[in-house]
């Protein structure tokens, strides 16, 4: 090989190791990817639900400050469920749409004033994917799901003598789960799907009480 030759190799080396250096400092951690919901403007999913073989639809959700947005409906009976929580007032409201009724459902006896929220932290904040989460994993495979970059991790816990493993197919692009399974003792899998998942902020009207709303039912909590 001649010496122009090597060091032309040379450089070429150089340059693919200064390259492949670059991408690995840019790129993000599992860890780095979970901590991305805490900063969100607020998100929206989908998620099918069935409970019995005349009870199953799509859930609709919406999460936006202290505030949350839930819509389940029978794709049976086009039947809708609202679920208005976090309200200022500690109480959360099962409302029937249709109808324009609710059960109100209160879980404190002190009202919450603007000044008692930080509105700056999104309900995502709460996220269950915490440190203590953080510290349970035990493997983790960068994958695609649905052409979309994730992490799936794994964590693997005994019950009863017998192994369970929980596996979280996490976006990448959110920090949210879009797949959850969990493979139970007895051979049983549980899954849940995420879909049409994208960024707020969104609309205030959204979680604000219907106009003339007839409270039904009130029910309260210790």
């Amino acid at each position: 090989m001649s010496k122009r030759m090597m060091i032309v190799m040379t450089m070429l080396i150089g340059l693919l190791a200064a390259y492949i250096n670059s991408e690995v400092i840019s790129a993000e951690s599992w860890q780095q990817v979970l901590s991305k919901s805490e900063n969100l403007e607020g998100y929206y999913y989908k998620t099918p639900y069935k409970f019995s073989e005349r009870n199953m639809g799509v859930i609709e959700v919406w999460h936006q400050g202290y505030a949350s947005r839930l819509e389940m409906t029978n794709s049976l009976t086009g039947e809708t469920m609202i679920l208005l929580t976090r309200q200022t007032d500690g109480t959360f409201y099962q409302i029937d749409p249709e109808a324009n009724e609710a059960i109100a459902y209160t879980y404190t006896d002190i009202e919450l004033l603007p000044q008692d929220l930080d509105e700056s932290r999104y309900a995502v904040a709460g996220s269950r994917f915490d440190q203590n989460f953080i510290d349970r994993v035990s493997s983790v495979e960068e994958v695609d799901y649905r052409n979309q970059p994730v992490y799936l991790l794994e964590n693997k816990s005994t019950h009863g003598g017998q192994e369970e493993i929980y596996r979280v197919w996490m976006s990448k692009e959110f920090g949210l789960p879009l797949k959850e399974e969990m493979q139970m003792a007895d051979g049983r899998i549980h899954r849940r799907i995420y879909t049409d998942m994208k960024e707020g902020p969104f609309p205030q009207e959204l979680f604000v009480l219907p106009e003339g709303l007839n409270i039904i039912r009130e029910m309260r909590f210790n």
